[in-house]
């Protein structure tokens, strides 16, 4: 079972968008507990809006089990 972690800053998600050249970006992390972080990021409001909704349907998805989350080991 995966649970939500503290979310990583926008500032993550955008320093990843600028790395990658991306308008939008969604960044999702897994730790060895089986916790997870998921932050997103749009250049401008509009597409901050639209990428927030990809955002929370891998959040719902992974806390309601429609969305695998990957078996870490250490």
């Amino acid at each position: 079972m995966t649970t939500r972690t503290m979310k990583p800053t926008i500032a993550t998600a955008r320093k990843t968008a600028e790395a990658m050249n991306a308008r939008q970006v969604v960044v999702v992390s897994f730790d060895y507990a089986g916790r997870y972080a998921v932050v997103s990021y749009g250049v401008t409001k509009a597409e901050c809006q639209d990428v927030a909704r990809l955002c929370d349907a891998i959040a719902y998805g992974l806390d309601d089990g429609s969305l695998p989350a990957p078996e870490i080991n250490r």
